[in-house]
Formats: structure tokens, sequence, C-alpha cells
């Protein structure tokens, strides 16, 4: 593409706005923020205006790029400019909060892409079971799970493997010795207290032992391998 338009230049032609709009694209592809973001001006600098693929394909490269507050800047730009934007703009959206570490940033993308009259499609589910896990919230990453089930969203392997994975760790978690207090004593006798612990805590790792059987005999019915 950038050589089709240094060719258009050299001919004195002016570069359509679809040519820039797919440099952007290719940039984004690569997470190279700023390349993307000199097609702009240069867009801009042939006298054309930024429309909603310029503005997706900018959203796009921050995401790629693990920038959340620089995707959020150019969508608050793009709305301001009166450009609706897309699904693949909030799922972007959702790609940038999540791997950036903006748990709560991701799901703010979801709300506004129901507003805007989307439903999150298996790439916005996807990537909100990711966020999850990345924060290593088990409970919501299951709320998550069972909101897709119930948007009618198929079990993938990719969903699956994270909710498993999720699981095991809140289980390892829940059974960890140093949290269970293995050191302590008891006051009375003196004794570790290890297996009191143990026993309190155990309707918690079962339950979420089951739940990890009960996603496996799903995964394995639906014919997904995880």
């Amino acid at each position: 593409v950038e050589s089709v338009l240094q060719e258009m230049g050299a001919r004195g032609a002016p570069p359509p706005l679809s040519a820039f709009n797919a440099l952007i694209a290719a940039h984004a592809r690569q997470g190279d923020v700023e390349a993307a973001e000199e097609v702009a001006v240069r867009l801009q600098a042939a006298g054309l205006a930024a429309d909603v693929k310029t503005y997706e394909g900018l959203v796009s490269a921050a995401a790629a790029a693990s920038q959340p507050s620089l995707a959020w800047s150019y969508y608050d730009e793009a709305v301001k400019r009166r450009i609706d934007p897309t699904l693949p703009m909030f799922n972007s959206l959702v790609i940038a909060s999540g791997r950036g570490g903006k748990l709560a940033l991701t799901f703010e993308a979801v709300d506004a892409m129901r507003k805007a009259g989307y439903a999150p499609d298996e790439v916005t589910w996807r990537e909100l079971l990711s966020s999850c896990a990345r924060h290593g919230n088990a409970l919501l990453a299951w709320e998550t799970y069972k909101q897709s089930r119930q948007a009618g969203n198929a079990p993938s392997e990719v969903a699956l493997n994270i909710i498993i994975g999720v699981t095991l760790l809140h289980i390892r978690e829940l059974t960890d010795p140093d949290r269970l207090g293995a050191m302590d004593e008891d006051p009375d006798t003196g004794m570790p207290t290890y297996g009191i612990r143990a026993a309190a805590a155990e309707p918690a790792w079962k339950e979420w032992a089951d739940r990890a059987i009960a996603v496996y005999h799903e995964a394995t019915v639906a014919g997904v391998r995880p």
C-alpha cells in the first residue's frame, strides 16, 4: 500500500482515502501505533477527512499495542466528530482495556457497545474471559462465561480452556497451605490449625472442582478438546 501511495504521489494523483485507511489497518495489524498515526497525519495533509475506517484502524492499532488510554482517546474523538463507532471498534476497546490491565474499562466498552445497538460477539466474550483470567478473578470469569452461553454463544476451545484454567488456579489458591495458615497454632492446644482451616475451606474448593468437571463435560459433549 505504501508503494502505491508513493507512486500516486509521484504522478501528482491524489491518493484516495481508502488507500490511507488500508495502510493504517496494515500498521494496526502489526501493532505499530506511531506508523498508523503518521499515516493519519498524511491523510489530513492530503486534504482528506478521517472517516469511520480511519478511526477503526487507529483504535485497533492502539489495542494491538495494549494502550487503552490511546484507544479510548481515538474512540472519543470519533464520537465527537459524529462518526458512529463500529463493532470492530468496540471490540478493539475491549482488547485494549483488557490487555492494558484495565478490567473495569473492559466491561465499560461492552456497555458502550450495547448502547450503540451491538451485541457482544465471539471476540468480545473471548477477550472478556481473558481479561478476567488475567486479573485472577475466577468468579467474574464464571459470570461472564455464563452470560456468553445465555447469549447463545457455543462453547469454543479458547473459552473453555480459559474458564478451566482460571478455575484450577482458584482451586489452588483455596487449598494453598500458606493461605490456610499451616503454621498457625490453636491457642488452647498449641497444635497446628491447618486441618481445621482446611476442613472449613473444603466446601469452597469442592464447589469449584464441580464447576471444572461440569465445564469439562460440556466441552467433551460439544466436541471441543480442552
